[in-house]
């Protein structure tokens, strides 16, 4: 009589899962709709223009202006159609911010002075377990470890 059917059991638990996995897949679709239809009445009522403003202040050189220039165009070949003009753009004004911001280079980093002690530390350990052992493990630390504190080893 007191008996549990873990057939039935394990029949139950499987059910609830797989509706619980129904509704939740469901209730996604559902707020995927509303997402979707919300953000399409809002791309409706966006205004389609984009206004910018024209740059009056600085006039182009000459260089400038011949690369921005379009190049004539030709025939195409497919149907006779006129392929529209290539832009070109001057490079060099476009890599000016990008070569400006230089990463600091290894001689511009300083150390304080806590890390400086430290690392002098760690080269002299690993001098002295290298003379002690002469592995090329405590080499390879030695090398490391003297580098950073630019020491001789």
């Amino acid at each position: 009589m007191n008996q549990i059917s873990y057939f039935k059991l394990g029949l139950t638990i499987v059910l609830s899962l797989l509706i619980a996995a129904f509704l939740t897949a469901l209730i996604g679709l559902a707020s995927l709709n509303s997402i979707a239809s919300f953000a399409a009445e809002q791309t409706s009522k966006a205004p389609s223009t984009l206004s910018i403003a024209p740059q009056t202040a600085q006039q182009p050189s000459a260089g400038q202006q011949a690369a921005a220039t379009p190049t004539p165009t030709k025939p195409s070949k497919l149907s006779g159609a006129v392929a529209p003009p290539i832009m070109r753009t001057d490079t060099r004004a476009i890599m000016e911010p990008i070569i400006a911001v230089k990463p600091p280079q290894k001689a511009e980093i300083t150390l304080s002075a806590s890390a400086r002690a430290t690392n002098i530390e760690i080269c002299n350990f690993w001098k002295s377990d290298y003379e002690k052992s002469k592995t090329a493990a405590a080499k390879k630390f030695r090398k490391e470890a003297c580098e950073r504190a630019n020491m001789n080893y």
